[in-house]
């Protein structure tokens, strides 16, 4: 069932989607309260909240939350949502104890690259902060602790590159590659002189240096890697109001990777140095417990520790292909000048 807009939020529609998910197994949808200020709005996706009543009197979701395709979206983003699919269809179906929306439907439709996913609104347990604001202390750590709580699941699990994504190929490692040495002149010289000489030489450093192929090692390898959500920003995760999980949304860049890539991502090419540089270590020790905790073992702290600062090397390779995409300047700029800081805090050179 392809749902297109929230015009298809109607009792019969959800009804049959419910049921299909076997999440109602008795009586029907009987009324529909789509919220229009939400309707239809969004940058890759359009979404609709909505309220359900039901024939029946039950447990069951009273918020439904839409999230479909935008028709005139660059083919690259549109692919984007067979990804999302796949991610709620086979992997977190059966994953309900974890920080991840209930999802109630997930369709692709490969003829018109159309994605429609029908998900639990957690629009009154959890709230937004929009980019670039970072979450506050206490709404990191839940951050943290529910990426580790995923990664945890998915810790060297013998899944891992059969049944759930792909290892990494030499061929995908190579291009890769080539491509970033290609795009490096291109955004070295967008920069211009706004880029401090020091950090121009950094990112030649990188490059030229064999830290990106003992990576692509590891990857194909796959050695101590999990399933990461892969756009971890603070946007991408619904806040507790109270004191339930943070919960990770968005997962149409799920891939098999480092785990500390998450976390570099929100802390690292996200939060300004001062902010970084006060909770960047109580946030690392907190993922590293929560590990621990949730069954991880053999990693030691400073394993963690060097994977984190790996991972901020990687980050630090971020902003070339946002400026070989075209993204805005000032997205460009403020995960340069953070990533960069960060490498130079961490001692990250040492790495290379």
């Amino acid at each position: 069932m392809l749902l297109r807009n929230s015009n298809d939020l109607r009792p019969d529609v959800l009804t049959k989607a419910l049921r299909q998910s076997g999440v109602l197994t008795t009586g029907e949808v009987v009324d529909v309260t789509v919220d229009m200020e939400s309707a239809d709005r969004g940058f890759v996706a359009n979404v609709a909240s909505c309220r359900v009543s039901y024939s029946v009197s039950s447990d069951l979701p009273a918020r439904l939350f839409l999230k479909v395709t935008k028709p005139e979206l660059h083919v690259e983003y549109r692919l984007a949502g067979q990804r999302e699919v796949q991610f709620y269809r086979h992997i977190a179906s059966d994953q309900t104890d974890l920080p991840i929306p209930r999802c109630y439907l997930a369709e692709w439709d490969p003829q018109e690259n159309h994605a429609s996913l029908l998900l639990e609104d957690l629009s009154t347990s959890h709230t937004q902060r929009p980019l670039p604001l970072p979450p506050g202390p206490a709404h990191s750590l839940k951050i943290v602790e529910s990426l580790a709580k995923i990664h945890a699941r998915w810790w060297n699990h013998p899944a891992l590159g059969k049944s759930i994504g792909e290892a990494l190929t030499s061929n995908q490692a190579a291009e890769s590659l080539s491509r970033l040495h290609t795009s490096l002149p291109h955004f070295l010289d967008y920069l211009g002189d706004a880029l401090l000489p020091a950090r121009r030489e950094a990112y030649e450093r990188i490059l030229s240096s064999t830290f990106l192929h003992r990576r692509a090692d590891r990857l194909q390898n796959l050695e101590r890697v999990t399933l990461i959500h892969g756009d971890a920003h603070t946007n991408n995760v619904m806040l507790p109001i109270n004191e339930d999980d943070a919960v990770l949304i968005d997962w149409h860049r799920w891939s098999i990777d480092i785990p500390l890539i998450d976390v570099a991502f929100l802390i690292a090419l996200h939060w300004s140095s001062p902010r970084r540089r006060h909770d960047e270590r109580l946030l690392i020790e907190h993922y590293h417990q929560t590990l621990l905790a949730n069954g991880v073992d053999g990693y030691s702290f400073d394993d963690c520790w060097r994977d984190y600062r790996e991972s901020v090397i990687i980050m630090t390779l971020i902003p070339i292909g946002q400026t070989r995409r075209g993204m805005p300047a000032g997205v460009i700029w403020y995960g340069t000048d953070n990533s960069m800081s960060a490498f130079d805090d961490l001692g990250c050179s040492d790495l290379l």
